[in-house]
């Protein structure tokens, strides 16, 4: 199937969601330090990633200091809170 896509994206992931396939996932990390249960999620088949030229990933790794991504995060938060 042929989607446009809007032009300005950073990824695009294509894929198909089985409507009648759950998987289990498990138990995660939060962010307040505990671990969430694990669940069933719908299952996602990825079939083709495709991205922009020089494409910006932003994510964040929630852990609790004294971690290297604690630092991290804090650090670019403070430096874009600067530039702003």
């Amino acid at each position: 199937i042929d989607l446009k896509v809007p032009a300005t994206a950073e990824f695009v992931f294509e894929g198909i969601v089985p409507a009648d396939e759950r998987v289990r996932e498990g138990p995660f990390g939060e962010y307040t330090g505990y671990y969430g249960n694990q669940r069933t999620n719908p299952k996602y088949e990825v079939n083709l990633i495709t991205h922009r030229n020089n494409a910006i990933f932003q994510g964040a790794r929630e852990q609790w200091k004294p971690s290297e991504s604690f630092y991290a995060v804090g650090k670019s938060s403070q430096a874009e809170a600067y530039i702003e």
